[in-house]
């Protein structure tokens, strides 16, 4: 699906009954959605995730196979910048989802990381005015917020990263989804550049 972006956030779990991951989400859906279809001719397709590891699997990797031109995964986490996560690292996921369920299979899913040019893109959206700070992360948890990410790039064609978010009380959801407005655009545009470019000649 060369034009479709996928984008998505997780509802409520414990400790979380207002998801901040979620809240962005209704206000990117509501105001810079219909703006990415228009400026980019592409397609949204949007899913708010329970916190469990058979939603993911069941939603996320269809979706994954069938080659997106671009995932994007919102997640809250408990600190007051948003991270842009370079990679999923290696793990096996033992700690149990909203349905007290973990996976039985015991697997150890490798560490990958995102095809993007996420330097570059972090290194643009920095020199912008934020409401929000921006980092670069290396560590995406061993939760579900790393699941989703290790499923879309275990299953999909690496075009795709993990932004989390600061709870509400430390970043509004306005302010928050402000800057990841950014992040998607800028990632959009090296997208479109990319697709643009002549294709090299071979030696």
């Amino acid at each position: 699906m060369a034009n479709n972006v996928v984008i998505t956030c997780y509802g409520p779990f414990k400790g979380h009954p207002v998801n901040a991951s979620s809240e962005t989400f209704k206000i990117l859906k509501n105001d810079y959605f219909p703006v990415y279809e228009s400026d980019f001719g592409v397609s949204i397709s949007s899913f708010e995730l329970r916190v469990s590891y058979q939603e993911v699997e069941k939603t996320i990797k269809p979706v994954a196979e069938s080659k997106p031109l671009l995932s994007i995964h919102l997640g809250v986490y408990p600190e007051k910048v948003i991270s842009i996560e370079r990679q999923c690292n290696e793990t096996v996921y033992s700690l149990p989802d909203v349905d007290y369920y973990t996976p039985c299979d015991n697997k150890c899913w490798p560490t990958m990381t995102s095809k993007l040019p996420l330097d570059d893109i972090l290194t643009t959206i920095i020199k912008q005015d934020l409401p929000t700070p921006v980092q670069m992360s290396q560590d995406a948890g061993k939760y579900l917020c790393q699941y989703v990410y290790h499923t879309s790039l275990v299953y999909g064609n690496g075009n795709a990263v993990f932004i989390h978010v600061p709870r509400l009380e430390d970043s509004s959801a306005a302010n928050t989804a402000i800057v990841v407005n950014r992040i998607i655009r800028t990632i959009l545009d090296v997208l479109r550049r990319k697709s643009s470019d002549p294709p090299q000649k071979q030696a």
